[in-house]
């Protein structure tokens, strides 16, 4: 099962903390760059930023970013799990129930709405890990919802609609809703919470695709070339560049899990043997600092 130190070794990987103009964070006016290449827009000095109230802001460090990238692998990880289906007593999962004409009943229905996941746990941190990053990269403004290049989908007036790290299409104005009743505002926000119904909402997204897609009624593409397109509601996705590298994403998550896990496996076996502890990667420490 991929852990949280691993989750966050695969952030890094499909995109290092650090490299973003548009990950800005708020310093204090004499703070002084982040780094100290020259000429370099990444060690710009600290300025008066009006899409962050005029607050003084650079861009985000790598030290900085790897902070927060724990924080969305630990929620990633704690999402996954608790939304994943679990066997219960008297409701089979959704994909299989069929009532008929009659309604489901409120018991089954609660349960489907608290673990709509009904794949394995490490299949989702799989999907919210692609989805997130081809949508958002992981970038701090659109983790924030600050800044005019933190939504996309602009509308005629060239307002984003589409919010958060999954960047699910609620509207300009914020006030749309998700189907748990949460407001665009609230999918966005540097905090735990923010983050979690931020994936949450990607979780019933492409929760609501798997079962649509297994039912093969909507789509002639099958598995995660389907849940994607249902995902970015794309009905033909076959032959759409933008779901194909979603796919090839996946891919790579996949096996970037199978090579961090064997290597903090090789590791932690190396240090049993010697009889020591060496000094964790920096992923890893960075992960066990977030509580």
């Amino acid at each position: 099962m991929l852990s949280p130190e691993v989750i966050l070794m695969i952030m890094l990987a499909l995109q290092p903390a650090g490299r973003s103009i548009y990950s800005q964070t708020v310093v204090e006016q004499d703070a002084g760059p982040g780094c100290e290449q020259k000429n370099s827009l990444l060690c710009a000095m600290p300025k008066p930023n009006p899409q962050w109230d005029g607050k003084y802001t650079r861009p985000e460090t790598a030290e900085e970013g790897t902070v927060r990238y724990a924080m969305i692998a630990t929620t990633i990880y704690a999402v996954a799990h608790e939304m994943t289906w679990h066997a219960h007593p008297r409701c089979k999962p959704a994909s299989v129930a069929r009532w008929g004409n009659a309604k489901a009943p409120e018991e089954c229905v609660a349960a489907w709405r608290e673990r709509p996941w009904q794949g394995n746990t490490e299949q989702l941190i799989g999907y919210l890990l692609a989805v997130s990053f081809n949508e958002s990269g992981f970038r701090r403004d659109v983790h924030a919802g600050i800044g005019k290049m933190s939504r996309g989908d602009p509308d005629k007036h060239g307002k984003g609609q589409s919010w958060g790290l999954g960047q699910r299409k609620l509207g300009a104005s914020g006030l749309g809703q998700t189907q748990r009743g949460w407001a665009a505002t609230q999918l966005v926000g540097l905090d735990e919470e923010s983050t979690r119904r931020a994936l949450v909402t990607i979780t019933d997204g492409i929760s609501r695709g798997r079962n649509a897609c297994r039912s093969r009624l909507i789509s002639s593409a099958t598995g995660p070339t389907c849940v994607f397109g249902v995902y970015g509601g794309i009905w033909a996705p076959t032959g759409d560049k933008r779901i194909i590298l979603r796919v090839k994403t996946l891919n790579r998550i996949t096996e970037l899990g199978k090579q961090f896990q064997a290597e903090l496996k090789a590791e932690r076996k190396a240090q049993q043997q010697d009889g020591t502890v060496a000094e964790s990667t920096s992923a890893v420490a960075a992960v066990s600092g977030v509580k």
